[in-house]
Parts: structure tokens; sequence; C-alpha cells
């Protein structure tokens, strides 16, 4: 329902949406109707979302692609989230990465749906934002410290005490958006980019 709610109000003042991860979608095609809009958003630019490391975990370039078709979308936003992962106790094994992101972004580049790497809460710097365009990312969204970090989501939804204590030492880490801005720009690169 608020995926829903979130995708009218979305529609009606004409800006993009990013639904949820859509993992739980592929493992359970039951509930990939909580996270279809195009009924309720039939014009605006519609983001699938995976987590990244979840390519580490057994999905695949047509996973991505399913995911894509799911929801009609423009484009696919891979998340890159290691600290949310490593407070909520989630999926830790990044290594290798870049080479599966470009399986994925190879794959819907065929049908021409674009991919953006997003990071949640802590930044990409330059060197990052060169090795994912060379994996075929044509967008980046910085995610940058300051503002909404998934991270400490997860530490106040967890009753663990340790996870608590980790998110709040991490509350400051990771370069703002204004620094990974300032990066990206500088990185000359063509991508789309996203604060």
């Amino acid at each position: 329902e608020l995926t829903q709610a979130l995708a009218r109000v979305a529609q009606n003042q004409k800006i993009a949406l990013g639904v949820g991860s859509q993992r739980i979608a592929l493992e359970d095609p039951e509930l990939a109707h909580g996270v279809k809009v195009r009924d309720v958003a039939p014009d605006i630019l519609l983001f699938a979302n995976l987590g990244a490391v979840n390519l580490n975990k057994g999905l695949s370039a047509d996973d991505a692609m399913r995911v894509v078709e799911m929801i009609e979308a423009d484009a696919l936003m891979l998340h890159l989230n290691p600290m949310q992962e490593a407070i909520q106790g989630g999926d830790t094994c990044f290594a290798n990465l870049l080479s599966q992101i470009e399986s994925v972004s190879t794959r819907l580049a065929q049908h021409g749906t674009p991919v953006v790497a997003r990071e949640v809460g802590f930044g990409i710097g330059a060197k990052a934002i060169e090795q994912l365009e060379d994996a075929g990312v044509m967008g980046i969204d910085v995610g940058g410290s300051g503002g909404t970090s998934w991270a400490m989501v997860e530490g106040k939804v967890t009753e663990d005490p340790q996870r608590q204590r980790a998110a709040d030492v991490f509350r400051d880490w990771g370069q703002t958006t204004v620094e990974s801005l300032e990066q990206a720009a500088s990185s000359e690169t063509g991508l789309c980019v996203f604060a």
C-alpha cells in the first residue's frame, strides 16, 4: 500500500520513483504485486531495484532483467550497501562485484535499459565512480553521509545492542553527498549523477 501511495504522489508531481529491493519478489513471485506500480504511475521515470551483493549470492543478469520487466521499469538501480548489510547481519561478500555489475550492465544494455549504482548513506568516491563506469553503469546515485543512512535505519530497528552501537559509531562515516558530487564532477565521466 505504501509503494502504491508513493507511486501516486510521484505520478501527480511528475517525479522519479525507485521501488524497494525486489529480491524477495524474485524468490516469491506472489509478492511482486507490492512493487508493481505502472497502473498508478504510467509515465514517470521508474527504477527497479536490487542489492548488488545479491549478484554474489546467485542472482544473475537474467534475474536483473526480470526485475526490470516485472515493474516495467525504465532503469535498474543496484544498491551498494556494505555498511547496511553489516549492521543488519545480511550479506557482506562484496568481493569481485564489479565483474557481476558489468555482466548485468551488458545484459540490460542489450535492451536499452540503463543501470544506476546507488549508495545508501556513505557516498561514492572518484575511483569507484570510474570503476563503475568502466563496468557499464550509466548513472550513479551518490547517497552521501549526512542524509538518509540505511545503516542508521537498520540500527534503529534492530534489538541487538551491539548492532545499535555499531550503527551509531558509523553515524558520520563516509563522504558527504557534496564531496561525492564534487568527485563525480571532477572524474570527467559521462555518467548521469543523482544526489
